[in-house]
């Protein structure tokens, strides 16, 4: 029972409003306009001042990734990072994630290592 209870608490924390996601093209204009792009070799990270009152992320999969399954697989890994890892993120900035066909095949741990890596070494993170 007090494991049912903690698994619950779990889930909770994990949830992210739907709010957070960035879906207008003004808002993904901006962000590419005005953010500071951090390349590796899996992905294009771009990091912009917040549009709203509230931070925004976004994953981008374009068809050269792969087919559907692939795709939405690379996306799935990176949404559940930031989804996971919500709150040590720093909470200014607008943050969409462009997906290279490098990430294909990859272990959702390799992926999460390197963006934590990179968000800090850009100091995005918090410890």
């Amino acid at each position: 029972m007090v494991a049912q209870r903690q698994l619950e608490l779990t889930h909770l924390r994990l949830k992210q409003s739907q709010n957070h996601n960035i879906r207008s093209k003004a808002h993904f204009n901006h962000v590419f306009k005005n953010s500071k792009k951090i390349r590796h070799q899996l992905y294009y990270l771009y990091v912009a001042t917040c549009y709203g009152s509230y931070p925004a992320r976004a994953v981008v999969t374009s068809r050269k990734v792969g087919n559907a399954v692939k795709r939405n697989r690379c996306r799935r890994h990176v949404k559940s990072f930031f989804r996971t890892f919500q709150h040590q993120i720093t909470t200014e900035y607008d943050m969409i994630v462009v997906v290279h066909s490098g990430m294909v095949g990859r272990a959702s741990q390799e992926i999460w290592t390197t963006l934590r890596r990179q968000l800090e070494k850009e100091g995005l993170w918090h410890a």
